[in-house]
């Protein structure tokens, strides 16, 4: 019961924001907009020679693609399908989001304090999320016991 009320809990911010970025999207794609994102998307784009438009349009289907990514995971970490998958597929996304949204990339030292708040925040959901990832299994064959060598001799016998 703990286990899975614990699951919950960590998982409820990723259900409440993955829904309101699918169904409202304008506001966090505003803020996405804003921040160190697209200046690091063009610097790849470049490096790649494409270029990747990144307007009004674009960052709200992304908003929507995070947030339908965010809802899909923390379902899947909190009724057990692949779940050591999903929490770490979580784990990488929150660690995104946090270098692009809450920190100065160009100077990390000045990064103000409300910002390293949410850092320090993210670091301890992305240790919630690692913990699942480590302690999960994907998979029955993961799961399953190992047979010891005793026990596939007497079975060969």
């Amino acid at each position: 019961m703990f286990k899975f009320l614990g699951l919950v809990l960590l998982c409820g911010i990723f259900i409440a924001s993955g829904y309101n970025k699918v169904t409202e999207p304008a506001q966090a794609a505003g803020l996405i907009r804003k921040s160190a994102f697209p200046k690091y998307l063009k610097l790849a784009g470049d490096a790649a020679g494409v270029k990747i438009p990144f307007g009004e349009k674009e960052s709200v289907l992304f908003t929507q693609a995070i947030g339908g990514a965010f809802l899909l995971f923390a379902a899947q970490v909190i009724i057990g399908i692949c779940r050591g998958c999903a929490a770490f597929c979580l784990a990488l996304m929150v660690a995104a989001i946090t270098a692009f949204m809450h920190l100065n990339l160009e100077n990390p030292a000045a990064t103000e304090m409300d910002q390293m708040i949410h850092v320090l925040k993210n670091a301890s959901i992305i240790g919630g999320l690692l913990y699942v990832a480590a302690t999960s299994c994907c998979g029955a064959s993961a799961c399953a016991p190992k047979a010891s060598a005793e026990q596939l001799k007497k079975k060969k016998q």
